[in-house]
């Protein structure tokens, strides 16, 4: 079972007494371990991230560095690395990474705008991409983004064998039906108001996923259904898209979430 933890975007921390741990909207606690071997782009990028709010930034220079201060213990949520660097690029930091902390979420800085190159990236398993310069506003949403993709990664196992209540798959398709419609729309450059709506609205899915999987433990069965189904919400709400932020979306978003949570109830 993915541990989730309490932090903003979303960042996963193992739990004491449980499988999952509390989410909270707070950059300030989210530690980054930023990976660049140019000294000038390692200093916009570190500027960048304080910016952002978050105070816990460790710097490596390349991937050594950066395999040594994780064995060595450093606090990690999130690493931010560029993908060519010349030491090792991208793609064998994230091999030897995944390796050793699958739980680990993972966000590539490169100046390639091709989109072979970011689906290369994205083939090796990274949870997301953001292509140099890039903005504040692009910045935190590709943070947010990445850790949500990390949260969603749940394995197919984990509900092998759950019958789930047809309710349950009416509810599902209508609430992915109105995330595919917002995606369908495109993703555009998100202004400051409908960015600060956006982590509003997620703020209250968090919370009401809080609540939810306070109790989930092993054997949840089709509770990691509904688990899956909240993150999904929260990761398409993170990339702006006005749509979702309709105050009909956002009620029929929150009520079936909430529907959903309570028909699963008893399982497991």
């Amino acid at each position: 079972m993915i541990p989730l933890s309490p932090l903003s975007p979303i960042v996963r921390r193992p739990c004491e007494g449980g499988d999952m741990a509390r989410l909270a909207f707070d950059l300030s606690i989210l530690r980054i371990l930023l990976v660049e071997d140019d000294t000038f782009a390692r200093e916009l990028e570190k500027t960048a991230l304080l910016e952002l709010g978050v105070a816990n930034v460790h710097i490596s220079r390349d991937t050594a560095e950066a395999l040594d201060a994780l064995e060595r213990g450093v606090p990690c949520d999130l690493i931010v690395a560029d993908w060519n660097m010349l030491a090792f690029d991208g793609r064998e930091l994230v091999t030897m990474v995944h390796a050793r902390w699958p739980g680990l979420s993972i966000l590539m800085l490169t100046n390639n705008e091709g989109l072979e190159g970011i689906q290369a990236a994205r083939d090796a398993g990274v949870d997301g991409c953001l292509i140099k310069p890039f903005s504040l506003a692009k910045l935190r949403e590709a943070i947010q983004l990445a850790l949500v993709t990390r949260l969603t990664r749940i394995d197919p196992a984990e509900a092998a064998g759950t019958v789930i209540d047809p309710q349950l798959t009416e509810l599902s398709e209508t609430i992915r039906k109105t995330l595919a419609a917002a995606n369908a729309a495109g993703n555009t450059d998100t202004d400051p108001k409908t960015l600060a709506d956006a982590n509003r609205f997620a703020d209250r899915l968090t919370r009401q996923l809080d609540d939810f999987i306070g109790d989930l433990g092993p054997g949840a069965g089709s509770r990691m259904v509904v688990a899956q189904l909240h993150l999904d919400c929260l990761r398409a709400v993170l990339s702006g898209r006005p749509d979702l932020l309709d105050h009909e979306t956002q009620n029929l978003i929150v009520d079936g979430l909430s529907f959903a949570a309570d028909l699963v109830a008893e399982d497991g």
